[in-house]
């Protein structure tokens, strides 16, 4: 059976499931709809200001901006971090006026958390490490033959761009290579996610790089 289609219409973007997927499949009208989504969030953290105490304050931040995040963001979650870090920026300010400005002050010392709330790129890292926990697909053994004293694991192909670092053939093995033998080692896989999320929350790029 032959379908014949007509009127296909080239266009820059379109979305799908809550998802706008660019042209190029770089994500960043992605990012921009999320942000506009967002944006008033800001006001209501206003709104809320010192009415309620710290863990109703990490919740309303859960349901209003985390809640967006986390939706499909092992998908869109490879966008470029000059477009990642517009959301990181809005979402500082939500934190800074939800908890208050010296929880945040020392916001450079973990890429992946503020005050120990995930960053978009957090939650990314986190998502691709769970997901691969079972998974042998890019972890690929570095030969034992090999005289190093490196705690390198897996293979971690050449990239020539920040895009290819973004993929999941590199960030995967970059990201076991960095976790800790103990973390990785965890027989069950809610321990699993228990202890990734607890080593991104407190991550120190200063010590771990």
């Amino acid at each position: 059976m032959i379908v014949s289609v007509k009127n296909i219409i080239l266009v820059n973007k379109c979305k799908y499931l809550e998802i706008t997927v660019d042209s190029k499949v770089m994500w960043k009208e992605h990012v921009m709809e999320l942000k506009k989504k967002l944006n008033p969030c800001v006001a209501s953290m206003y709104r809320i200001g010192n009415k309620v105490n710290a863990q109703v304050k990490e919740m309303v931040h859960k349901s209003l901006i985390e809640s967006h995040f986390r939706y499909a963001i092992g998908i869109w979650g490879s966008t470029a971090t000059t477009h990642m870090n517009i959301l990181r920026n809005l979402q500082e300010r939500c934190i800074k006026i939800l908890m208050g400005r010296q929880l945040v002050a020392n916001v450079a010392a973990n890429e992946y958390s503020i005050s120990g709330i995930f960053t978009p790129k957090g939650l990314y890292t986190y998502t691709k490490i769970i997901n691969h926990y079972e998974s042998k697909e890019y972890k690929i053994p570095v030969s034992k033959n090999i005289n190093t004293r490196s705690a390198t694991k897996y293979k971690v192909p050449v990239m020539n761009t920040q895009y290819g670092e973004r993929l999941a053939e590199y960030l995967v093995p970059y990201l076991y290579n960095r976790l800790p033998n103990n973390i990785e080692e965890i027989s069950t896989y809610a321990s699993f996610k228990r202890a990734v999320y607890n080593w991104l929350r407190e991550f120190n790029t200063m010590d771990n790089t």
